[in-house]
């Protein structure tokens, strides 16, 4: 997988502006929730593909949201865009039937995906990424029942400590 991010960022954002700029979603567009979600795992100091995997986590639509923006066959264009780990991440969380499979996958690392039959196996270091933007993409909407009842469990407790620092700071803040 390329580590390599194919375009400069501000045609990142043009791309993705163009394919979201009339969709809603919660109150406003697509392309604000998913810019909104870019900037908290930005500020939490995550790697740049799981930064721009947040940019593009609901691309192919998602388990809750279900307006596909670019159709799954089109994955290759998104890689062209940002990167195949960045787009393996953003697919896998577009497919996976989340929130409830990020529960079961830390303990079988196996996500239940809407398009496949059998489970797909991650490593621990997908899994954590995933983790991150679902928290992130959360957090952005002002929704933290996830985040809440996942913080309990002794698989994300091992997470990077200033990460998860960092979740019930933006927690707190929210419920403050």
């Amino acid at each position: 997988m390329s580590a390599t991010i194919p375009i400069p960022f501000e045609r990142t954002l043009e791309f993705l502006h163009d394919y979201t700029k009339s969709q809603p979603h919660s109150g406003r567009t697509l392309y604000n929730h998913l810019v909104g979600t870019h900037k908290l795992l930005v500020e939490w100091g995550r790697e740049e593909a799981t930064c721009l995997a947040g940019l593009f986590h609901s691309i192919y639509g998602s388990y809750n949201y279900r307006r596909v923006t670019v159709p799954v066959e089109q994955r290759h264009v998104v890689a062209d865009v940002i990167g195949e780990d960045a787009e393996m991440l953003a697919y896998l969380f577009s497919y996976s039937r989340r929130p409830r499979t990020l529960f079961t996958a830390t303990r079988t690392y196996a996500l239940d995906m809407r398009n496949e039959e059998q489970p797909h196996q991650v490593s621990a270091e997908t899994l954590n990424r995933l983790i991150e933007i679902e928290c992130a993409n959360e957090i952005e909407q002002g929704t933290n029942g996830f985040i809440r009842v996942l913080s309990t469990l002794p698989y994300v407790q091992k997470l990077d400590p200033n990460f998860c620092q960092y979740i019930r700071s933006c927690m707190k803040t929210e419920a403050g």
